[in-house]
């Protein structure tokens, strides 16, 4: 079969949940003996018009488009109008009639005209998309308004109060989808204007400035996604968490739930030796709408019940502001590579407080594989592993002390759950067949 991909790009340039998703699965694709494409967002530039460019690359056929539209990412967006910029139809025709595919596997809308997804439903090509995030109907992505309340998506004056004071401006949107950019992301320079624009993005400095945008003009950037979203034949919903949310933004799109994996798990023994001290583990950012302040207090509350024998192992930014007790450690970022000191303890509990839906997360999985036991807030798609006694109110430090203190610690998950070659095969009969 002939299938092309689109994504934000590889790691380890692009990371995250999705980029390294969409990386397994094309992998294993290749292996199967299929035609895989990768086609992704590349840089601006001042001397051409949109165009797609075959890059050297010896495991797939990888492809990208000069001058793409923006990628907000996670930063929200200020701007609407710069993200439904038109595109001439014919530069995707000609591609698409090229490469021709069997399939297309959408994994964001971020970075794509519109045009892409018209040129391929006229040239009756299918069109599938996996529910990542929740791009297409918030452009935070993340479905927390302004109050960090749940939202449902699709309002634009919500949209307003979100976005405002957030987003990339448009230089910094040309640097940060430059070739300069790839090659020095992980300079300190860059570290520097990453954490700027994290500050940036914070509520308490937003609050202070005056909206950019009006409702009308992200109705139109949501009409826009819509539009894109008709073209697709089917979601693949990664979760029930998610295929909740897009059904009522996409009540007549046709649907189908599969859990997702990606490469290199393999189920270890459980390690919950009920005499060692209970080493807690939090991997996350420091973002509110992780959760980890609900954690805190839960800590605080089985501390009071004299529940007091345990550490907490913090992982994934820099949490010195968080450290005030010596039973907290704060572990700083990890790479891939470093993954397996994350997992290096006796009795280990890996909590993922989520206060925002979240689509999956892979967390869970790599958890449970490496014998970690695991509890989570019910916004978390990859709940469905788990008991419900290891399932807590998402926002209810009470609901999570109770958790930590009954949690079941006999979890396990089979190597077929996991396997990204049975998942392979399940997207390829489920997903990618008529």
């Amino acid at each position: 079969m002939r299938i092309l991909h689109l994504s934000l790009g590889l790691p380890p340039f692009r990371t995250g949940g999705l980029n390294r998703y969409c990386a397994d699965l094309i992998r294993q694709q290749v292996e199967d003996g299929n035609d895989v494409a990768l086609l992704y967002p590349g840089e601006f530039s001042f001397f051409s018009h949109t165009k797609i460019v075959k890059q050297r690359d010896r495991r797939l056929s990888l492809y990208k488009i000069i001058n793409p539209l923006p990628l907000p990412l996670t930063n929200g967006i200020s701007e609407p109008g710069r993200y439904m910029k038109p595109c001439s139809k014919d530069i995707y025709r000609a591609f698409l009639n090229e490469f021709k595919p069997d399939v297309i596997h959408v994994h964001t809308l971020q970075g794509f005209h519109k045009e892409l997804f018209e040129a391929a439903k006229e040239c009756s090509i299918r069109m599938v998309y996996t529910t990542h995030d929740y791009y297409p109907f918030c452009p935070v992505c993340i479905l927390l308004d302004h109050n960090n309340e749940q939202c449902d998506g699709n309002c634009p004056e919500k949209c307003v109060k979100c976005n405002t004071g957030r987003g990339l401006a448009k230089k910094q949107e040309f640097l940060m989808q430059s070739s300069l950019y790839m090659k020095m992301k992980y300079t300190k320079v860059f570290k520097y204007i990453r954490a700027f624009q994290r500050k940036k993005n914070q509520q308490k400095i937003r609050d202070t400035i005056s909206p950019s945008s009006t409702a009308s003009e992200y109705q139109k950037l949501l009409n826009y996604y819509a539009d894109m979203m008709k073209c697709i034949d089917l979601i693949h919903a990664n979760s029930e968490i998610a295929l909740s949310a897009y059904k009522k933004n996409y009540a007549d799109c046709e649907y189908k739930m599969i859990p997702i994996t990606h490469a290199g798990l393999k189920c270890c023994a459980l390690k919950n030796d009920k005499k060692a001290t209970l080493d807690i583990s939090f991997l996350g950012g420091i973002d509110p709408f992780k959760g980890i302040d609900v954690l805190l207090e839960a800590l605080k509350i089985i501390d009071a019940q004299r529940f007091s024998n345990w550490n907490l192992w913090l992982y994934g930014a820099d949490f010195t502001e968080v450290c005030k007790d010596h039973r907290f450690h704060n572990m700083g970022r990890f790479s891939q590579a470093e993954e397996n000191k994350v997992w290096n303890h006796a009795n280990h509990l890996l909590i993922v407080p989520s206060k925002c839906m979240e689509t999956f997360s892979f967390v869970v999985l790599e958890g449970l594989t490496n014998g970690a036991s695991v509890i989570c807030s019910d916004l978390v798609g990859a709940k469905l592993f788990l008991p419900k006694e290891n399932i807590f109110k998402h926002n209810d430090a009470e609901s999570l002390a109770e958790a930590i203190r009954n949690y079941d610690c006999h979890v396990k998950i089979s190597e077929d759950a996991v396997s990204i070659k049975k998942h392979s095969e399940a997207i390829m009969r489920e997903i990618y067949r008529k």
